[in-house]
């Protein structure tokens, strides 16, 4: 308590209130939004790797079907038979 040059004190002190707001990123919203920005991005990564390991695999598999294609008898359709010979 403050007092004077007398040193008298006043019986009822003066108060002052208040209220300090966070800063915005101690907020429960921008908490939120983070989390969910954090989340999407996440999730289109994912997504986007998961998009191209398929394009990949599919672009294998058509150049597999195009080879089998172009050489139909070299490949033998039962144990011990000869590439190239035909079926009978």
């Amino acid at each position: 308590m403050a007092v004077n040059r007398e040193g008298l004190g006043d019986s009822h002190p003066a108060a002052l209130g208040f209220t300090l707001r966070p800063f915005f990123w101690q907020t429960s919203w921008f908490r939120a939004l983070a989390v969910l920005l954090i989340s999407g991005v996440l999730v289109e990564v994912t997504r986007r790797r998961t998009r191209i390991r398929a394009e990949r695999l599919n672009m294998r598999f058509q150049e597999r079907v195009a080879e089998r294609e172009r050489h139909p008898f070299r490949i033998a359709r039962y144990p011990g038979q000869a590439p190239g010979t035909p079926d009978f």
